[in-house]
């Protein structure tokens, strides 16, 4: 990957096994984020999987700038409460929030 990685403009970095939602998030895939965002301050980092309140700041922190929440928004009571508390959790990293007929991107610095 490395050796194509300039010529990219998004890496996906999953954080769960692929295959179906509502799995537990792997932490460790984040060590895969920073020696990306080391590589890169331009390149969208993606990050699916298992993301939910609890660990988008983290996921932010390590350089992702694209975030994938399902199961966590979609399985909320008060959808629109829950997208506000990841906003928040993530907010000192977050340049612009953007609606698509029902899913949320996040952008961020």
């Amino acid at each position: 990957m490395i050796s194509h990685f300039h010529s990219r403009d998004m890496v996906l970095v999953m954080t769960v096994e692929p295959g179906f939602g509502g799995q537990k998030f792997m932490e460790s895939c984040l060590d895969k984020v920073a020696q990306i965002r080391a590589l890169s301050s331009s390149i969208y980092i993606e990050v699916d999987g298992g993301v939910s309140v609890k660990n988008a700041e983290l996921c932010a922190s390590k350089g992702a700038n694209v975030l994938v929440s399902g199961s966590a928004i979609f399985g909320a009571s008060d959808i629109k409460q829950y997208i506000r508390e990841m906003k928040n959790a993530i907010e000192k990293h977050l340049l612009c929030v953007c609606y698509y007929e029902k899913s949320y991107m996040m952008s961020f610095k």
